[in-house]
């Protein structure tokens, strides 16, 4: 955390929350100098930026409950919260077919029938369609008990609507962005300020990752010769992805942070490709 940060003037800053059910992340930006003055990511099992669970494999419950009583300042009055979940069961559907009253059945055909979770819906003006997806109604729970703020938007939403704000002046052919996060990745193909494909997928190795990759290419009649990938999230430590990325794909780079805002210099080892959602949350319009 920057050392300019101060519980006492919360009030001043903007905090993004996104939480998956094995890790938890957020950021604070003080709002009146539009300076981001700290970040932190934590996972289940872990001891991550110094904090020590006292578990070794608490409950999402648990694990947010130590979070929180290590870091009271999270529970203070902010001038904007944001919520995101991370998870890959989403679906997107155009907005001239969507149904509220079916947004349970749409998760429902999707990914099969679930009596334990809550289906939630975002609406994504930029590409008018809705983001439907569901979260594990105890981690709702959690959460809420927590924030005190029922509205949770999906992190894949997040990630669509900062690109298409941050890139849209650059997008003149298609162009394929990459995200990946634990164990999910976003496929999201822009051509020209048009998203034409949107997609997440749960991965075990590099592997999974360039074959979903080349699936959707092929699917869409995209040469990987000619496509440029930008990537962002967690890629750059895993050399084994690189090396099938950089075999399949010709034109490949680093997503870079946004240029809106200013930086702790307590961010400057975390590369600018990593938490972009997170860190475009608190600007984009959801």
């Amino acid at each position: 955390m920057d050392e300019s940060f101060d519980p006492e003037e919360t009030h001043q800053y903007g905090l993004a929350l996104i939480f998956g059910e094995s890790d938890f992340s957020f950021c604070i930006n003080d709002l009146k100098r539009g300076k981001y003055i700290g970040i932190t990511h934590l996972i289940r099992n872990d001891a991550i930026s110094g904090i020590a669970l006292s578990q070794e494999k608490p409950t999402f419950a648990e694990f947010l409950t130590e979070i929180v009583s290590q870091m009271p300042y999270l529970k203070n009055q902010y001038k904007l919260l944001k919520i995101a979940y991370q998870g890959a069961k989403t679906t997107l559907i155009p907005a001239q077919l969507f149904d509220p009253a079916e947004a349970a059945n749409y998760i429902d055909f999707s990914f099969g029938k679930n009596s334990e979770i809550q289906v939630f819906s975002d609406h994504l003006v930029n590409t008018d369609a809705y983001q439907v997806f569901s979260i594990p109604t105890k981690t709702v729970q959690t959460v809420v008990n927590h924030f005190q703020k029922y509205r949770v938007v999906s992190s894949s939403s997040v990630f669509i609507e900062s690109v298409w704000t941050n890139y849209k002046s650059r997008i003149n052919a298609p162009k394929v962005f990459l995200n990946i996060y634990g164990k999910f990745i976003d496929i999201m193909i822009y051509n020209g300020h048009l998203m034409t494909y949107f997609n997440s997928f749960s991965h075990l190795c590099p592997q999974d990752i360039t074959y979903y990759l080349i699936f959707v290419l092929e699917q869409l009649n995209l040469n990987p010769e000619q496509i440029p990938l930008v990537i962002f999230g967690d890629a750059e430590k895993d050399e084994e992805l690189l090396d099938l990325l950089y075999n399949y794909i010709k034109h490949v780079e680093f997503g870079k942070r946004s240029a809106f805002f200013k930086y702790s210099f307590n961010m400057n080892e975390v590369p600018g490709h990593s938490y972009y959602p997170l860190l475009n949350f608190l600007s984009c319009g959801l």
